[in-house]
């Protein structure tokens, strides 16, 4: 009875062995044993061929890490062995390199056999061909890349004829009237309708290409510290104004707001165009919400929200109960020239504008909408701290110099000349001395001329050879205590203004009135 119990018991191992064996020469995938040395003690039919080898060849003296690629070698000895040895076994993706020198990329099973004491055996290796796998995610990868390509071009397109629509209507007004006015001029009737014209026009050239920048961040801002509630407070009539008397405007505030840090111009921008934004998908009649409230949010609710850090917020929402937008708009809402107003209703510029500001002062935006039922956008702006003086906050502008002469000193460093010859001009007759330099090389030199002695430099920030950042940080290295204004309507090159000492430097967005250069000019001179 026992031996017949044994030999069935051996006649069923032996039709185990063969399933088995069956399996593994019926497979694609490359099934080998090798010893605990590496060495290939059997390998099935799709190992010869995935290797190059013919089946005749001898195995013996062969490493199966010979065929492996120099990094995947050194895994598999370093890496996989030690796993498999500890874990039973480790998966891992190598390089093969046949002997044909062709490369073929494999994910790798790799089984450690142990006898009944613990100590390994031998090692079988599974290792499967993935080419076609990385070919599809290679082609999947172009395809993604031409689709982002194809949608940043469509958006150039929409940016660049926005831009040229809407400037060159600008331009066609300033050169028109300029040409009036310099006939009249000839002819010595008063040319003041013309030059407010060209003045406005070039006002509103101005406007948009402050929205452009803002869009791409690269507008030059001056933040300070604000409370959300008092700028609302103060645009509250001009926001009724704009929503019209069949829209009802609710603002719900929450009292002891907490400060944010912000360019109060792009806050006020920020309010505009999300006003204008919810009067047109109302069509002048509705109900227009104001909402501020502080938060102090988790780090799993900021995540969730897609802030970076867990913290205190103040949250903006404007809420309106229009038109609503549609799902497959949603994505596009934010770019440049993108709008589902009427042909000649809408530049498709306020909401771009407007997601430019809110992420160029660490903020977030976040839109809720459903056609038919309205739409909420909700801002988080990242609470900012009141300095200990009032001072620190703001810094109101003192009158600029009535044209009397004085002894103060001015390095002007501006690389467009025509700018150059202005601003001279202007402060010339305001009554300041005045010498000029192309870039901030050329400044440096005279800066640090032991006969030359400067009260102010006010330098452009984007320039050839050495642009305004890096002369502010030579002249803070020269002298800590050099007083700076940095002008820039573009700032690629402009870091945060973190890095500067605004106790010590001024900024200005181009363009500017002519008043506010002076004032500027005159409050960074008395805070000396």
């Amino acid at each position: 009875m026992r031996n017949w119990l044994s030999e069935r018991a051996h006649r069923f191992e032996k039709l185990q062995r063969q399933r088995q064996l069956a399996i593994t020469e019926s497979t694609t995938d490359l099934v080998a044993t090798i010893d605990i040395d590496g060495f290939i003690t059997r390998l099935n039919q799709a190992g010869y061929d995935m290797l190059d080898l013919p089946v005749t060849v001898d195995l013996s003296g062969m490493r199966l890490v010979s065929f492996y690629d120099r990094d995947s070698a050194d895994a598999f000895v370093k890496q996989e062995i030690p796993n498999a040895a500890k874990y039973g076994a480790s998966h891992s993706e190598v390089e093969l390199c046949t002997r044909e020198q062709n490369k073929i990329p494999g994910s790798q099973v790799l089984i450690a056999h142990k006898d009944s004491v613990g100590n390994i055996e031998c090692f079988s290796v599974i290792l499967r061909d993935i080419s076609t796998i990385r070919e599809a995610e290679e082609e999947r990868r172009i395809l993604l890349e031409e689709l982002h390509q194809t949608k940043k071009m469509n958006t150039m397109g929409r940016l660049a004829g926005g831009v040229a629509h809407d400037f060159n209507n600008l331009m066609t007004v300033i050169m028109g009237y300029a040409e009036l006015g310099m006939m009249n001029n000839a002819k010595d009737k008063p040319n003041d309708q013309e030059l407010k014209m060209i003045l406005d026009s070039a006002q509103k050239a101005a406007r948009l290409s402050s929205q452009l920048l803002d869009f791409s961040s690269k507008q030059m801002i001056e933040p300070q510290i604000l409370n959300l509630n008092e700028v609302i407070r103060e645009s509250l009539q001009f926001m009724e104004s704009l929503l019209g008397e069949g829209i009802i405007l609710d603002w719900q505030c929450e009292e002891d707001l907490w400060a944010i840090r912000i360019d109060q111009s792009q806050l006020e921008q920020i309010l505009l165009n999300l006003t204008v934004n919810a009067r047109d998908a109302m069509a002048d009649h509705g109900q227009f919400t104001l909402s501020t409230e502080n938060h102090v949010l988790t780090r799993k609710q900021a995540n969730k929200l897609g802030l970076a850090e867990a913290g205190d917020y103040v949250q903006l929402s404007i809420a309106d109960n229009g038109a609503g937008i549609e799902a497959r708009h949603l994505e596009h809402i934010y770019e440049p020239f993108f709008t589902t107003k009427e042909k000649g209703k809408g530049t498709g510029l306020g909401l771009a504008a407007v997601f430019g500001a809110v992420k160029q002062n660490n903020g977030l935006i976040r839109v809720d909408s459903e056609p038919g039922r309205g739409t909420r956008f909700s801002i988080y702006f990242p609470r900012a701290e009141y300095p200990q003086q009032l001072d620190d906050i703001t810094v109101p502008a003192t009158a600029a110099a009535n044209g009397q002469a004085c002894n103060e000193s001015i390095l002007l460093v501006e690389d467009n000349e025509q700018v150059r010859s202005l601003l001279t001009t202007v402060l010339q007759d305001t009554g300041y001395q005045v010498k000029t330099a192309e870039n901030g090389a050329l400044a440096l030199d005279l800066y640090r001329n032991e006969e030359t002695h400067f009260d102010l430099v006010v330098s452009d920030v984007v320039m050839p050879v050495m642009n305004g950042m890096e002369l502010y940080r030579q002249l803070q290295q020269t002298n800590p205590e050099a007083r700076v204004i940095l002008m820039s309507g573009h700032t690629d090159q402009m870091v945060s203004v973190e890095e500067l000492d605004l106790k010590r430097v001024n900024l200005l967005s181009k363009p500017f009135p002519t008043a506010k250069f002076t004032d500027t000019i005159r409050e960074a001179l008395d805070s000396l």
